[in-house]
């Protein structure tokens, strides 16, 4: 069985509790688990995002992500994926609290992006996070209370 067949099996289930991909790629210096993916289509996906082109059907606009429900970006139950803008999707992570950053992440992504020698998507695939979280954070939309 193909890890497609294995996604579409596991989506298919018909459950409220979510539905956790078991194939996990760890992003950023602290082995965070991150996205469950798998090769579809002959390129490496995130699984939660093929469910929810699915059973959702394609993206309806340019940049949309496959947003979770749940906050657990291991979970392929399509009940609880939607499309959303990186925006939404961000303040969503900040608002729940589910971002993977801490403190003293937050003051490094500042001072590092301060030197203007760090674009913000390569300080974002450094801390396993979007571009748009790292946007929010260096103009102090997220994470306004650290100094």
């Amino acid at each position: 069985m193909t890890r497609y067949d294995q996604l579409l099996k596991m989506a298919s289930q018909s459950t409220d509790d979510c539905i956790d991909w078991p194939h996990v790629v760890h992003y950023g210096k602290s082995k965070t688990i991150g996205y469950g993916r798998l090769k579809h289509k002959g390129k490496n996906v995130r699984a939660h995002r093929v469910v929810c082109s699915l059973y959702h059907g394609e993206p309806p606009f340019e940049g949309a992500q496959a947003a979770h429900k749940c906050d657990r970006g291991l979970c392929v139950n399509p009940q609880h994926l939607y499309w959303a803008s990186p925006v939404d999707n961000t303040l969503d992570r900040v608002r729940n609290g589910t971002t993977k950053l801490g403190v003293a992440d937050v003051r490094m992504i500042r001072d590092l992006y301060a030197t203007g020698q760090w674009y913000q998507r390569e300080l974002g695939d450094l801390w396993g996070v979007d571009q748009v979280m790292i946007h929010f954070i260096v103009t102090r939309k997220a994470w306004a209370h650290v100094a």
